[in-house]
């Protein structure tokens, strides 16, 4: 996570009040900081047609593009989606502002231990969006069947045909979780371990690459192994057929993506109202089909079709989810997370 980065944001919003909900333009425009490929028209174009707000989505390939974008004099957001760890980050950059439950009735569909997540020191900060694991994909003309370890990822076999993400928490987990130890290298020997096993692998990587970048190489078939998030692989594989998406059976990080209110934007009562929207059952149920991601949304969940909700890639069983993890909450100045980030320098390097 690049902290000092967030530091400087937070600095830039210090003194930055609270937006205060005023009633809804139909005439407003939001806009949308999202990942690519992670939002449906049909939910934009309804949520449009039924309220005359306009919404427009700039799109980010990883999360330190968008915080890189956050730095420019012309920035504007009315709000986000971001990962569960981004998201707990910016309320301490005090990036995003609280959200008015009140006003969102609809999350009262969403399941107790997620919806949990949500909330920082009593105030509610973001509604879950959608869930997933992040594992391996193959491309099974040059893979074998019986692939279903994270080893695969390290198989020179494959050099110049294998990618991983370019998320420095996904990378290290990865590599972590490969050699059996926990999602976050415990002790000092684990990351010594952790980042001798990262080092033997970038000579074989085609690159650390932003999610669509990496989705393009697997459907076009040049990407031949990667480390991929469930709902962009599953994605991807309707685009290519020989493309095939595990959990790895040392285990893989699970996550929540989180809607955030920017503490800048002017319509935070029409973001509420998107919020509200998504929610609804019918609406978060197609999402949930279109996208290949779990929802959290348990009214949506009993609306999803029995195809996906059998998908173990979409809806992981009980199994499966015993061995993923979610991301821990970190302090940016421990030992680790500093370590984490000299390590991801020195990978990413030219």
């Amino acid at each position: 996570m690049p902290f000092l980065i967030l530091a400087l944001l937070f600095l830039l919003n210090a003194g930055c009040d609270t937006p205060q909900p005023k009633p809804a333009a139909t005439n407003a425009s939001l806009i949308l900081w999202n990942w690519p490929n992670y939002m449906t028209d049909e939910v934009l174009n309804g949520f449009t047609n039924e309220t005359g707000i306009q919404i427009e989505q700039r799109i980010f390939g990883d999360e330190e593009i968008l915080l890189g974008a956050m730095q420019g004099s012309d920035f504007s957001a009315d709000f986000f989606i971001v990962s569960e760890s981004l998201g707990r980050e910016m309320i301490q950059a005090r990036l995003v502002a609280p959200l008015d439950p009140n006003l969102l009735p609809n999350l009262s569909h969403v399941d107790e231990d997620t919806r949990a997540l949500a909330f920082h020191q009593g105030q509610l900060y973001s509604a879950p969006y959608l869930a997933g694991t992040t594992g391996v994909v193959v491309n099974t003309k040059h893979v074998p069947d019986d692939a279903l370890s994270w080893n695969i990822l390290w198989n020179e076999e494959l050099k110049g045909h294998i990618a991983m993400l370019r998320n420095n928490s996904e990378v290290v987990a990865a590599a972590s979780m490969k050699l059996g130890y926990g999602i976050v290298p415990a002790t000092e020997e684990q990351f010594a371990a952790v980042e001798k096993e990262l080092m033997r692998q970038r000579p074989l990587l085609k690159g650390y690459l932003p999610v669509d970048a990496l989705t393009e190489g697997l459907v076009g078939g040049d990407i031949w192994a990667a480390q991929i998030y469930s709902g962009d692989a599953l994605g991807a594989a309707e685009l290519n057929p020989d493309l095939r998406y595990f959990v790895p059976r040392e285990g893989a990080p699970r996550w929540v993506d989180m809607i955030m209110l920017s503490r800048s934007s002017a319509h935070p009562k029409e973001v509420h109202a998107f919020i509200d929207y998504l929610h609804r059952p019918e609406v978060m149920a197609k999402l949930s089909e279109d996208l290949y991601c779990a929802t959290p949304n348990a009214a949506a969940r009993a609306l999803v079709s029995k195809e996906i909700l059998a998908d173990t890639g979409v809806y992981p069983s009980p199994e499966i989810l015993a061995r993923c993890a979610f991301f821990p909450v970190m302090d940016p100045a421990a030992t680790t997370n500093q370590r984490s980030s000299e390590l991801w320098n020195a990978l990413t390097a030219p």
